[in-house]
């Protein structure tokens, strides 16, 4: 199963979101603590419009559900279970009230993920990583370069795991990013999606800035996407408002609400 694949899928995703609520984008109140209320985006297809909402519940600063919401209609719930302060499973639930997926979490006593196991529809697919100071590789044939704690490329390999088939490069700037505030999270592990599955904005350390898509076809370097980000900054430093754009035409943009 090819992780890089999965989140290129994931970061082509075109959203967008309506500034509708600068109250409650401004409710930081100088805590360095604060936790994300809502997500809200818009997006185009270029036929429809959609709005996507994810709404974001927690146990002081534990995660405790995610429900996201398309055209108001509810799509997905994701509820997480901590094991010694650390999420250590959470799974999926569809509309229908049907479970999609169950991710296990195993750690190391660093409290680093070595072991990530997800069922999706009945079958089993366990991924595990090792560390050798800032980079991290998978049995899957991808490594990871961490710096500040936070992916800084991705480099996934062919079938050999020597053949480079891609590579996803990410900027950050020096604000915090309020997903890093929830308890119990190895922010590198997961590919950066957990909590912002639809939206482009993905958990960190910090904030995305640029993100740079390559593949490598035969001797050739292919450009397969360059999105940047621009952020409008609350008073205590935390994203209220985020426009990405993909060779200078728009792409999306989003409200970011705070408890």
């Amino acid at each position: 199963m090819k992780k890089l694949l999965l989140l290129f899928t994931i970061l082509t995703i075109l959203s967008c979101s309506k500034d509708d609520d600068t109250a409650n984008n401004d409710n930081t109140n100088g805590d360095t603590n604060v936790l994300i209320k809502k997500i809200t985006e818009n997006y185009d297809d270029g036929s429809t419009t959609y709005v996507y909402v994810a709404d974001y519940v927690y146990d002081e600063n534990k995660i405790v559900s995610i429900k996201e919401y398309m055209n108001d209609n509810l799509i997905h719930t994701h509820n997480f279970t901590y094991t010694n302060n650390l999420i250590s499973s959470y799974n999926s639930i569809n509309e229908s009230n049907a479970n999609i997926t169950t991710t296990l979490l195993t750690y190391d006593n660093n409290n680093r993920i070595i072991e990530h196991t997800f069922n999706l529809f009945g079958q089993d697919y366990t991924d595990y990583y090792t560390y050798n100071g800032n980079t991290v590789s998978s049995d899957d044939c991808m490594s990871m370069e961490l710096q500040n704690n936070q992916i800084i490329s991705f480099t996934e390999y062919n079938d050999d795991c020597q053949t480079i088939f891609g590579t996803i490069s990410i900027t950050y700037d020096n604000n915090k990013n309020a997903f890093s505030n929830i308890e119990g999270y190895s922010w590198y592990s997961l590919s950066d999606h957990t909590f912002s599955q639809y939206s482009q904005y993905k958990s960190g350390v910090n904030n995305i800035t640029s993100i740079t898509s390559t593949e490598l076809f035969t001797s050739l370097v292919t450009l397969l996407f360059e999105l940047d980000y621009a952020y409008d900054y609350n008073e205590n430093g935390y994203p209220r408002n985020v426009t990405v754009t993909e060779d200078g035409s728009l792409v999306s943009t989003l409200t970011i609400e705070y408890y």
